[in-house]
């Protein structure tokens, strides 16, 4: 949504019995400029060095700069607009707080827009009192499950319902929106990790009463899309995809981690059923042993949330961990009850590289006849090649083509592939090591 789509609609949400507009953006001069073109002259503005003051009138009426003293007064209006751009700082005040949910719970045909930072965190009892958006959407965001308050003015007005439904969906700190990924038919191999999505798709039938899944674990080589299979199955099961961001869990101060981690992971499960993605989680987990000395047990404490949390939630949220190294997993975390299934993802064999390289091949507008290329030749050059690397040939050898001057062909592919030195040669022990553990301790994706 852009700064003038949203300054748009303001008179008709007001009409509609909007009190609470918070507005997510790092885009506050565009959001201004918006608004002083408005033809709406009756509205106020307050930041923490303006104090409030009366647009329209050309006044400038100093009044105040306490937050308190400023939402009490506008607690007083009995109409108009209030565009507050610095209040997100006093959200710990519980007097700042319980003032704003009087005037988002007040009969007044007045509406309180606070503008925010994009990662500024909503208190709880804010969040579900007032209509959240953003002025940096994505396009096409899925909808997620609306809030009481939201539901109410969906029965008031239903052309809300479009706003509602493309909300920022990333104002949970740790959260990210991930747009629909690609289908199966683009995912070459997995011929094991394809059918237990086929069997667990079952699960969102109603028809047969079963569980929802609780989890799958990809590990393996790197390249051999992993990541790539959390978007296809979000995709498969007709479920929204949304990422779990560690790195933005972890804050400076005292228990600030611990609840970030709490409310991620609480509003996942508001965004049920979806799949959540933890890419890389050996990453995640890294420095659990130290964490007691480095940051005063901070990380154990959070990580032990979320381990706790993987065995115990009954929401339908499916959890998609993927990793490389797998043995810096702690045990607890691979055992049965927090993850359905264990799969190791090796790299392609001969069929699956064939598949592979017909994705990519088709993707790029290039025949794929099967007695086009000598598959024979291609497929002895290309043993041991992640699927990462196999895409890296296709478009080497289309760079090749062009410089020749020619159309693509077979002596293009195997150059390109003659000129990659794959992972599997030069991490040769890496690969072996990883092999020998998942042998009789997961299943071969």
């Amino acid at each position: 949504m852009t700064a003038q789509e949203l300054v748009s609609h303001l008179a008709e949400w007001r009409r509609c019995g909007l009190h609470l507009l918070i507005v997510h953006t790092e885009d506050e001069p565009a959001l201004r400029q918006a608004l002083g073109s408005s033809q709406d002259d009756s509205w106020w503005s307050w930041s923490v060095v303006q104090g409030l003051e009366r647009q329209g009138d050309h006044l400038g009426a100093h009044l105040t700069q306490d937050p308190t003293t400023m939402l009490e007064k506008v607690h007083s209006l009995p109409e108009g607009l209030v565009v507050a751009y610095d209040l997100s700082a006093y959200w710990t005040d519980p007097i700042v707080v319980r003032l704003l949910r009087e005037i988002a719970e007040s009969s007044e045909p007045r509406l309180m827009m606070l503008v925010t930072p994009m990662d500024a965190v909503v208190p709880v009892s804010l969040e579900r009192a007032g209509l959240e958006l953003s002025l940096d959407l994505t396009p096409g965001a899925i909808g997620w499950p609306t809030t009481q308050a939201e539901e109410k003015w969906l029965a008031l007005a239903p052309e809300l319902a479009t706003l509602i439904q493309t909300r920022f969906t990333t104002r949970t700190a740790g959260l990210e929106w991930i747009p629909e990924g690609p289908g199966f038919e683009e995912l070459g191999g997995l011929p094991h990790f394809k059918a237990w999505a086929a069997q667990r798709k079952l699960a969102w039938d109603s028809s047969y009463g079963l569980p929802a899944p609780r989890g799958v674990l990809l590990f393996g080589m790197s390249g051999t899309g992993k990541s790539l299979s959390a978007k296809v199955l979000a995709r498969f099961w007709g479920l929204p995809l949304v990422r779990l961001n560690v790195g933005q869990l972890f804050g400076r101060f005292i228990g600030q981690s611990e609840a970030r981690w709490q409310q991620a992971l609480a509003k996942a499960e508001d965004f049920a059923p979806c799949v959540l993605w933890v890419d890389e989680v050996e990453k995640v987990l890294a420095g659990r042993e130290g964490s007691g000395v480095t940051d005063a047990g901070t990380t154990a404490r959070a990580l032990g949330h979320f381990l706790t949390w993987l065995e115990e939630h009954q929401s339908p949220v499916v959890v998609v961990a993927t990793a490389n190294d797998v043995e810096q997993l702690p045990m607890e975390f691979l055992r049965r009850g927090r993850f359905d299934e264990l799969f190791f993802v090796d790299l392609p064999d001969e069929k699956a590289r064939r598949q592979i390289l017909e994705i990519h091949m088709k993707s790029a507008a290039i025949p794929v006849e099967r007695d086009a290329w000598g598959w024979s030749p291609l497929m002895a050059a290309t043993e041991d090649f992640s699927g990462a690397e196999l895409k890296a040939i296709v478009t080497d050898a289309r760079f090749l083509a062009a410089e020749r001057g020619r159309a693509i062909g077979l002596d293009d592919f195997m150059d390109a592939a003659h000129a990659i030195i794959p992972l599997a040669t030069t991490m040769a022990e890496v690969v072996a090591g990883r092999r020998n553990w998942a042998k009789g301790r997961a299943r071969l994706a």
